[in-house]
């Protein structure tokens, strides 16, 4: 069996191609929280930096469904920050460092669901009074729905 890797790219002028290998990829030895809700996450590794300087994160959701490019906060070679915030569903998620050779390996990470407040609006938990559910901080719940403000 022969196998034979077809690259269709049209370049003119000096070309620079740029590909992952054992010496250049990136890969993630440690993670500062596997279980967060919001909040930075620090990568550990090696090789975060590709040859033009520029890294991202990717979180890949458990089904596949989810996929989100974050940007860092700071990086260099061996160690990069990342922000988790309350527009980032929960789920449990695939982390990968991306540079412009490649991805990483994936390190696990679950993000979970950003709770307000609870609180009961009228008299204890008597059967038909209502229970508020509030914009505690961070929490991502709207203020309208379809019109009606909360």
């Amino acid at each position: 069996m022969a196998t034979r890797l077809i690259v269709q790219s049209v370049c003119s002028g000096t070309c620079k191609f740029s590909y992952n290998t054992a010496d250049t990829a990136a890969n993630i030895q440690n993670i500062s929280n596997t279980n967060i809700t919001t909040g930075d996450v620090v990568l550990t590794g090696v090789n975060f930096l590709g040859s033009d300087s520029l890294t991202s994160v990717s979180l890949t959701s458990s089904d596949g469904q989810k996929i989100y490019s974050i940007p860092t906060n700071t990086s260099n070679a061996t160690s990069l920050t990342f922000n988790i915030n309350n527009t980032i569903i929960s789920d449990r998620y695939k982390v990968k460092v991306r540079n412009n050779y490649g991805e990483s390996n994936p390190i696990d990470l679950v993000v979970n669901w950003v709770i307000g407040t609870v609180s009961w609006s009228q008299g204890g938990s008597i059967a038909g009074n209502l229970v508020k559910v509030g914009q505690g901080t961070g929490s991502g719940y709207p203020t309208s729905i379809d019109g009606s403000n909360f």
